[in-house]
């Protein structure tokens, strides 16, 4: 199932808030919305699943962008992560959340993007109902991230990041350990395709 974002933005208010008074959408295991919780709430109860979106972006020369979390983070402080990542807001759905953290995270406005999975993680204290997509960015698109949450951005070989990141000598985020290896499969089966 492949579901695009194509320049079609929904209009939407941005209303800064603290991190701590973010409500989201709680959802059921197969991501129905069932009610809503701070975002505190949630990140101290694993029955709370909420939703999260990840995008992982490529450019023409088949590299990924990844970022370095900022050091202020609660989790993953410093570790390499998807370039574009955050909850959905209460009322979001994938596709306008991802639009509003491109745009927050990077100033990445109207890109086409792709569902390429969904799936459920946790820890002790928290459960995501991640949807994951993967865009191509094109060579002309000027990058500027928000420096109180990313520390830096980096473009990288796949087999670099797999074989370093593997290896323990990229410190990534646990959805890098989860993600990679069906993006590495999304991108061969693409690679096959349009060959």
């Amino acid at each position: 199932m492949s579901h695009v974002l194509s320049g079609m933005m929904q209009k939407y208010i941005f209303i800064p808030m603290s991190k701590d008074a973010e409500l989201l959408d709680i959802v059921d295991r197969e991501g129905n919305v069932i009610g809503r919780a701070t975002r505190d709430e949630a990140h101290a109860n694993p029955e709370l699943i909420h939703q999260v979106v990840h995008c992982w972006l490529f450019n023409t020369d088949g590299q990924v962008l990844l970022q370095q979390r900022s050091l202020t983070k609660d989790l993953g402080a410093g570790m390499w992560d998807v370039a574009v990542g955050g909850h959905l807001m209460h009322g979001e759905t994938a596709v306008t959340g991802l639009a509003r953290e491109m745009e927050e995270e990077l100033g990445i406005v109207a890109l086409k993007a792709r569902l390429a999975d969904t799936y459920i993680a946790g820890t002790d204290s928290q459960t995501e109902y991640i949807y994951v997509f993967t865009a191509l960015l094109p060579d002309d698109t000027q990058l500027q991230f928000d420096q109180q949450e990313i520390e830096t951005i980096a473009w990288f070989d796949l087999t670099d990041l797999y074989t370093e990141s593997m290896a323990g000598r990229l410190p990534v985020t646990n959805w890098i350990h989860d993600e990679l290896p069906g993006i590495l499969q999304t991108a061969i089966a693409d690679y096959l395709t349009n060959s």
